[in-house]
């Protein structure tokens, strides 16, 4: 399977660091001018969601760019 950078898309990796992974996510994006932000959100129970946030629920509704979250690998194959 091609990859998207042979594709002809320019992708940009950035490790961040901070409290809050998706305000770290968006401050990120909005630094480096990002088109849009694609991320395969990590699986967890309900409890570690309440404990940290819902990072995919906060990135979807704060982000002023689009988001497209991608399925885990296995999923829906």
């Amino acid at each position: 399977m091609p990859t998207l950078e042979a594709e002809g898309f320019d992708i940009e990796t950035r490790i961040a660091f901070g409290t809050d992974i998706a305000e770290s996510i968006l401050d990120v994006a909005k630094e480096i001018d990002a088109t849009s932000i694609v991320f395969v959100p990590r699986g967890s129970g309900i409890l570690a969601r309440r404990l940290s946030g819902d990072v995919e629920h906060k990135l979807t509704t704060k982000s002023d760019r689009p988001v497209v979250a991608l399925p885990r690998r296995g999923e829906g194959e």
